[in-house]
């Protein structure tokens, strides 16, 4: 009897072992991967988009007040000339000659037909793009001057300083007239004229930063300051819609590589102070009916905090809310619930 006892006994006790509940196994795949960005504050500068282009401020054009024949041309297009510098010599004779020839065919044309009209006028017209305008015809009674070769010009130098960017001239043609001889400009007053939305009308200030970036200069981010802010908002046309825009000027900063005239650029504006805030990027921030949320990390777990967008960077948002300094944020936590276990993979520092 007392070993049978013992026996059921011993069932009995190991019966009740079997019926403690076991606590819940952890699974691996019950553990989520997360990056974390560790919460604080940081010197931020707000920017707002702009575009425009590059203009300059000392762009001078040379006319000739006759229009000549170049017997020798001395620069090119791109070339850097200075003040007083020889630009070309002219063959008086030959200047006469043309001078002289042209007078004598308007003088002599005789009109028959509308089409003799049209082809007088197409003369006229290509003559005048030289300067030639003193021409005469068969009604007119005044006596056609003699021209005096000493009268035009030998040699031909620039009053200006600069780079030729226009050269209407080459050897054995006429040049001169209407068009101008030569457009110079002084690269070192180039500019950036630019705009940006009207609603940055009352932020911009003289002397905030600006960078600028074009695919005239490649690669490189070129630096510049507000010179100069249109006090009018005015329109532009956008799209297929129409913008309303603050102009302003920018002047790069000195030692800037050189830079080309009508070239577009696009960039960025700083408007008002740098500040010191908690921000985090865009992928730490979620939505849901409640508002704004980020996922902290406690204990390994993952717990919803509540937060608020104060205002919109480039890369990132100011935020306040319930979280502090120092605080691991989880970074892109798709498929995160609360109180989720959590393996940190690695620290991501902010851009």
């Amino acid at each position: 009897m007392r070993a049978g006892a013992r026996v059921l006994c011993a069932a009995i006790t190991v019966m009740a072992v079997m019926m403690i509940p076991l606590p819940q196994k952890i699974t691996v795949k019950n553990i989520k991967t997360a990056e974390y960005i560790t919460v604080k504050k940081e010197l931020h500068q707000l920017t707002a988009e702009c575009e425009g282009e590059l203009k300059c401020a000392a762009k001078s054009e040379l006319y000739l007040t006759e229009p000549v024949y170049v017997e020798e041309l001395f620069v090119s297009v791109g070339d850097e000339i200075a003040e007083g510098e020889l630009l070309l010599t002219a063959d008086r004779e030959t200047t006469k000659a043309v001078m002289d020839s042209a007078d004598a065919v308007i003088g002599s044309a005789s009109v028959h037909s509308v089409e003799d009209v049209a082809e007088l006028e197409k003369y006229a017209e290509y003559l005048e793009k030289y300067g030639i305008t003193n021409l005469q015809n068969e009604d007119a009674d005044a006596e056609k001057a003699v021209r005096n070769t000493q009268s035009v010009p030998k040699k031909i130098r620039s009053p200006f300083a600069g780079t030729v960017t226009v050269l209407n001239a080459g050897k054995n043609q006429m040049c001169g007239g209407s068009l101008p001889l030569a457009v110079i400009e002084d690269r070192t007053s180039i500019y950036a004229s630019l705009c940006a939305d009207e609603q940055y009308a009352n932020r911009l200030a003289v002397g905030a930063k600006v960078e600028l970036m074009g695919s005239a200069f490649g690669d490189n981010v070129i630096s510049a300051e507000i010179s100069r802010i249109i006090p009018e908002v005015q329109k532009r046309i956008s799209g297929s819609g129409v913008q309303n825009v603050i102009f302003f000027e920018a002047k790069p900063e000195s030692g800037t590589a050189a830079l080309l005239s009508g070239s577009s650029v696009s960039g960025r504006v700083c408007i008002g102070d740098a500040f010191e805030c908690i921000s985090l990027p865009y992928e730490c921030i979620r939505q849901d009916d409640m508002g704004e949320y980020v996922w902290v990390v406690e204990e390994n777990r993952a717990v919803k905090r509540r937060v608020e967008t104060v205002s919109e960077m480039r890369d990132a948002a100011q935020l306040r809310g319930d979280i502090s300094e120092g605080e691991s944020v989880i970074y892109a936590p798709d498929g995160i619930e609360e109180g989720a276990l959590l393996k940190i993979s690695e620290h991501r520092e902010q851009g």
